[in-house]
């Protein structure tokens, strides 16, 4: 049959139009499919793991699509923190970005929880609450009812200052709140009659604080009056009765004992009479105050033995008649032509150097000991006044300068070296120097232009100028003349010609014409800020992220930048530099684990805000010997000083914890406690800190008279020892 007729033909024709129709279907099904693929394709579920019970679950997205984020939102769980949302494979999440799979499952990662509960009875706390100031217990935890709060639970807490306490409470044990020295305020929101535990003899579970209850009364105030009994020691002087005092108010000074032949010398803390007692000071506890006496001395008949003062070459000095028994007061030193005074000796060997806090008992001679002079090195500076530079130097074992060849200033005239700037006294270079000196060279001859130099900081778009300088024309400007600034925050670097500080100054250039240098800065350390708090834990403020550009081994880290805190250093942020000498500002908090970690450090000066200073901050840094830890830390974290150079260390009296390796064996210890029974009494030591390795020394405000391992700070800060 041929093609036309086969056209022609019903039921072929009839036969392609029915073919056609499903080859359309099939093509829209086809790309029906393919849509269907590329939306499926482009979402992914969420699956979240709250890991407790009694999390409170949030609503977070569980359909999301590729292309978008989303934002996270914290589930919330009585006594714990939430710390972040996280997959198996231990990465965070704060948001859904850039997720591929087509499924995910998050896990909420919680805190260690503040409470140790046992059967309704907290027994005690963590260290993340122990950092806490306002706490709140609540009526359950975890599902049990909290019914109890055990002996010690909240012990030794020095960052802890208000908690409030559920009715569901019907027992407190005696110390729990034991060594809280911050707290002020405790709420129980029961009544008397709801607690087993009399409020009105509570004094024993709280320490001697003010207590608050909310729906009882005591007194009518609703806080306990505290009463503490001042005893009085007068030492066989006339009696004074026992002082009743309330708690938080001063203790009127009471009149004076007397006793016979005796002088009334104060009231003072402790038996040895050497710790004198303020009366400005609040009450916080019952006391004994010692009377200390002293015996009038016109009651007693002095007696004089004859010192005689052999000079040894020296100036006369007249024979003295001392008090017996009393400590000598020395007569001005003798004078000996080119030679230095060393002493008084009660020998003529010179074996055995006189003591001025000795009693004189009997008659006696004292020899003055001589030495040659030897003089110190002083830094002299010579100003040449345009001329050719001569170097600084210093003086020799003599005290004097070596004369120096004379400068040159183009044709001028050199007229010698003066003391003055205005050339009124000559140098005498044979004359010994004792102290800094700069000298001054004269010329004489042709006058010379004046050339003006204005040192210019860019603030914006505008020229600040921050000094000038006037020199001769044609000249270089001495260092000691050139403007070093400062600002906040960040370091000057060096002296431009320029605003884009291309073309640098050098101190060789000479000036011929009035000329600008523009100061260029550089940030000191790298600043990041915090504005949710996520490393230092308050919002808006600013932590110390790196050293920067920092070109000095010296640093201070400031409390302020950009008029914001800085109240933390960060993990690591000095680990492994050469940074050297450190001083902390106060007002920073915290240092972070590793912060200072193998790094080149031998000081380090800690304000009193600093209130935690994480584990391993000072690991490895072999050269740091010293520490003194401020008043306000409660504990010596783990690693602390592990393979440090540490041998000194000074604990605080805020101390209650030395954790595991946090300091080397044979360390020298400082305590803050009077001896070792009050020192293992507050302090919790870790087994792997072996004290027997150790000296420690227990602190007293005067060493006078006493023998020991004691130890106290001089007037300028030092550590000294009895």
């Amino acid at each position: 049959m041929k093609a036309k007729e086969l056209v022609k033909n019903p039921k072929i024709k009839k036969l392609w139009i029915k073919c056609g129709s499903i080859l359309i279907a099939l093509f829209v099904l086809l790309i029906g499919l393919v849509v269907v693929t590329l939306v499926l394709n482009n979402n992914y579920k969420v699956a979240y793991h709250y890991e407790s019970e009694y999390a409170v679950e949030v609503d977070n997205p569980t359909k999301c699509k590729k292309n978008k984020t989303y934002e996270l939102l914290s589930p919330t769980r009585v006594g714990y923190e939430f710390l972040g949302w996280t997959d198996l494979g231990g990465n965070f999440f704060t948001e859904l970005s850039g997720i591929k799979a087509d499924q995910i499952d998050l896990y909420a990662c919680w805190s260690e929880p503040y409470f140790i509960v046992d059967n309704g009875v907290i027994k005690s706390t963590s260290s993340l609450l122990k950092t806490k100031e306002i706490v709140e217990i609540p009526e359950t935890f975890e599902g049990i009812e909290i019914k109890g709060i055990a002996s010690n639970a909240f012990s030794y807490d020095a960052a802890l200052k208000e908690i409030t306490i559920p009715k569901s409470v019907t027992e407190i044990k005696e110390n729990a709140f034991i060594g809280c020295i911050n707290l002020e305020k405790i709420k129980y929101l029961g009544t008397t009659s709801e607690c087993s535990s009399s409020l009105e003899s509570l004094d024993s579970v709280f320490n001697y604080l003010d207590i608050e209850c909310t729906n009882g009364t005591i007194d009518g105030t609703n806080k306990i009056k505290t009463m503490y009994t001042i005893h009085f020691e007068t030492f066989g002087g006339s009696t004074i009765e026992d002082i009743q005092v309330e708690r938080k108010h001063q203790l009127e000074r009471p009149q004076d004992p007397v006793k016979d032949k005796y002088l009334f010398k104060g009231w003072f803390k402790n038996e040895a009479c050497t710790q004198a007692y303020n009366f400005n000071d609040e009450v916080m506890n019952g006391f004994t105050l010692y009377a200390k006496f002293e015996l009038d001395p016109d009651q007693i008949e002095k007696e004089y033995v004859t010192v005689i003062f052999e000079t040894n070459g020296g100036s006369h000095i007249d024979d003295m008649e001392a008090e017996k028994n009393k400590p000598l007061t020395l007569p001005n030193n003798p004078t000996r032509d080119n030679f230095s005074f060393n002493g008084w000796f009660y020998d003529n060997e010179f074996k055995n150097p006189f003591e001025p806090t000795k009693p004189v008992e009997i008659g006696m001679y004292l020899y003055a000991k001589w030495g040659p002079i030897v003089y110190e090195p002083v830094l002299v500076k010579f100003v040449t006044s345009g001329g050719s530079q001569i170097p600084d130097t210093y003086t020799g074992t003599n005290g004097k300068v070596e004369r120096p060849a004379d400068p040159v200033r183009g044709t001028d005239v050199f007229k010698g070296w003066f003391k003055e700037p205005t050339y009124q006294t000559p140098f005498d270079f044979d004359k010994p120097l004792t102290e800094e000196t700069t000298i001054y060279a004269k010329f004489e001859g042709l006058v010379i232009s004046k050339v003006t130099i204005k040192f210019i900081d860019i603030v914006g778009e505008n020229e600040v100028e921050l000094g000038s300088l006037t020199i001769n024309e044609g000249s270089v400007i001495n260092s000691q003349d050139l403007l070093i600034p400062t600002k906040d925050g960040i370091t000057f670097y060096d002296w431009y010609y320029d605003k884009e500080f291309n073309n640098q100054y050098l101190l060789t250039d000479n000036i011929n014409e009035d000329t600008k240098l523009y100061a260029r800065f550089e940030h000191l350390l790298g600043f990041v800020y915090d504005e949710a708090g996520t490393v230092t834990g308050k919002n808006n403020t600013y932590y110390i992220e790196s050293i920067g550009t920092i070109n000095s081994n010296n640093i201070t880290i400031p409390s302020t930048f950009k008029g914001k805190d800085v109240i933390a250093i960060k993990q690591d942020a000095f680990k492994n530099s050469t940074v050297s000498t450190v001083v902390i500002e106060d007002g920073v908090e915290l240092i972070c684990q590793d912060a200072f970690a193998g790094s080149s450090l031998q000081s380090i000066t800690l304000p009193n805000s600093i209130k935690r200073i994480e584990s391993g901050a000072f690991k490895s840094c072999s050269l740091l010997q010293k520490v003194i830890l401020n008043e306000g830390l409660a504990q010596v974290e783990i690693d602390l000083f592990k393979d440090s150079g540490l041998t000194e260390l000074v604990l605080p009296s805020t101390i209650i914890k030395l954790n595991d390796n946090s300091i080397p064996n044979g360390t020298k210890l400082y305590v803050k406690f009077s001896n070792y029974e009050e020192f293992s009494s507050h302090v919790e030591v870790d087994v792997t800190i072996d004290l027997a390795s150790m000296t420690l020394y227990y602190y007293r405000d005067d060493l006078t008279g006493l023998s020991g391992p004691y130890w106290s700070f001089d007037n300028d800060g030092n550590i000294i020892t009895a």
